[in-house]
């Protein structure tokens, strides 16, 4: 009996699984013959339409998540920056890189997208955009870097772009600058000294004529924002104690000020600038700003300040590489497989020599002999920078070159500007400046004809870059100097513009609220004077509580001790 039962259920077990075998073909036969009876019942034009609309939708899709990326990257800033700098500072740089982002929202736009992006076409719109304020313009006004992507995709991810280039100077200027004063020039900053060479070289300005390139922002982004944290890091001067200074009695002038020594090696107190200049005695008695210290050009012994947190450092090390997936890649500003491929690709060769060039570099270099952390790290971001204007025009050899040079070149330009007594925390102007400054030329040493195979559709016409110089003398065999000197032409210039305008503003901005926070703050850390709060509140008990304890009737096993 039992073996019947069994036998009956097999049968129609194996009746079953021949059914679905049939059955699931049939099904899939008729869905797509209702697809294609559905298909051929649209016009050609109709189906036109419709895949455009799906490619438009894919790449708007794509924009916005790579922008998503990029505004992550903000929290990888906040880690690196803070860590790099001291505990009693850590509230101030959180909330400077935190806050940062709001600022650049709305700077950008009021003014910074139309000053970036909008013209029409006569030849002031070859040096500043005049329209598009408010995101209020006409299409036909607006030079979009991509056609197929609404403009509102477009701001948004232009707008992570610009917080990015006014996070690197917020990391130049920590530990010492008000907070007020770093809220000011941001806004100023992304309205307009942003935008400028932006429009020149992305919103189809002069160098954008010329046949400039900067794919994805070593020159818009990083150096931008490396020259606008130079000039900030040099009116501010060093932090206090950052160099061992000689304290001389100087004779003093009927004002009360310090007169001029003509000794070279006179020192004063803390701070130095360009010039030998005059302090006043009483802003040394009453803990002030000293803003103008003296004589820039004697030897001085530099001393470190230690980071006070390598791990969070590490970690937001990690989320900027791993952003950096969206800021070059997503620079494509389309869903195209091919580009997106060996974007990524060279991006992350670029970051891994970077890396192991510094790492090789310190362990040899003098001044370190042993594989120093932070200039590991800094190696990887200075690669990332490099290869971000050249990412979609190297291949990826090409890339790993560029990436070492990158991380060999951080090392000896942090101690370069240090002997220069420009005091940078967290190595921003290495990392972004000079590794922005390298790798806008390295795309005119190294750019390759082969991009044509993977950018074709993306350049949509438009003429590529030209062969780079070493790239065309092994591949080619012919010295190219065309795209070399176009790109040197383009840093000299957006340095300049930048140099010139990040002046004025620090300069107004000092004037009127003041850069420096005075001698007593700074002493005792820029959180509770200008937050009031503490970074590791409850790791240790203020001396008050600490006292209390000791005098309680319960701790008498304490006064024992």
């Amino acid at each position: 009996m039992y073996k019947k039962k069994r036998k009956k259920l097999k049968e129609q077990k194996n009746w079953l699984s021949i059914n679905w075998k049939v059955c699931l073909p049939l099904a899939a036969i008729m869905l797509l013959i209702s697809v294609g009876v559905a298909i051929a019942t649209d016009s050609q034009s109709e189906i036109e339409t419709k895949l455009t609309k799906a490619t438009q939708a894919i790449d708007t899709i794509w924009v916005l998540l790579t922008a998503c990326l990029v505004f992550f990257m903000n929290a990888g800033f906040a880690m690196v920056e803070t860590g790099f700098c001291r505990r009693k500072n850590a509230v101030s740089v959180l909330i400077q890189t935190f806050i940062v982002f709001a600022l650049a929202t709305v700077a950008f736009w009021v003014t910074g997208f139309g000053l970036m992006f909008f013209g029409r076409g006569d030849n002031v719109d070859q040096i500043i955009g005049l329209f598009g304020f408010f995101l209020e313009g006409n299409q036909k006004e607006f030079h979009s870097p991509s056609l197929n992507v609404p403009w509102e995709a477009i701001f948004f991810f232009e707008l992570v772009f610009a917080d990015t280039a006014t996070t690197i100077f917020t990391g130049v200027v920590a530990e010492r600058i008000k907070f007020w004063a770093f809220f000011w020039f941001s806004l100023f900053f992304v309205g307009f000294i942003y935008p400028v060479p932006g429009h020149w070289i992305w919103g189809q300005g002069w160098l954008y004529k010329l046949n400039f390139w900067d794919f994805a922002g070593s020159t818009v982004v990083h150096s931008v924002g490396g020259w606008a944290g130079l000039v900030g890091a040099w009116l501010l001067g060093p932090r206090i104690a950052r160099y061992k200074l000689q304290i001389t009695d100087l004779p003093t002038d009927s004002s009360g000020k310090f007169a001029q020594n003509n000794l070279p090696r006179t020192r004063v107190l803390g701070l130095l600038c360009s010039r030998r200049t005059y302090i006043r005695r009483e802003d040394v008695a009453m803990g002030n700003a000293i803003k103008t210290p003296i004589d820039r050009n004697a030897e001085i012994k530099k001393r470190p300040l230690p980071s006070h947190n390598l791990g969070i450092a590490t970690l937001g090390s990690f989320i900027l590489w791993l952003g950096w997936f969206g800021f070059n890649p997503g620079s494509t500003l389309k869903a195209d497989p091919n580009a997106i491929a060996h974007i990524f690709l060279t991006t992350n060769m670029a970051a891994s020599t970077g890396g192991i060039a510094a790492t090789i570099t310190t362990r040899f270099h003098p001044s370190f002999r042993k594989p120093y952390v932070p200039m590991i790290l800094n190696g990887v971001l200075t690669g990332l920078v490099s290869i971000t204007a050249s990412c979609a025009f190297v291949s990826i050899p090409y890339a790993a070159v560029i990436g070492a040079i990158a991380g060999v070149l951080v090392v000896f330009s942090t101690l370069w500007i240090e002997d220069q007594k420009i005091d940078d925390p967290v190595g921003a102007i290495s990392v972004h400046l000079v590794g922005g400054i390298w790798g806008t030329l390295a795309l005119g040493l190294f750019s390759s004809n082969n991009y044509n195979v993977w950018l074709r559709d993306w350049l949509a016409g438009r003429r590529g870059p030209e062969p780079g110089l070493i790239s065309g003398l092994l591949e080619l065999h012919r010295f190219h100097f065309t795209q070399l000197g176009i790109q040197l032409l383009g840093v000299v210039a957006v340095g300049i513009f930048t140099l010139t305008f990040s002046y004025i503003a620090w300069f107004a901005i000092d004037k009127v609220v003041g850069l420096r926070v005075n001698l007593q703050v700074e002493r005792d850390g820029l959180d509770e004077s200008e937050h009031l709060s503490k970074a590791y509140d409850g790791f240790q008990p203020d001396p008050e509580l600490l006292d209390e304890l000791i005098a309680s009737p319960g701790s008498t096993h304490l006064n024992n001790h």
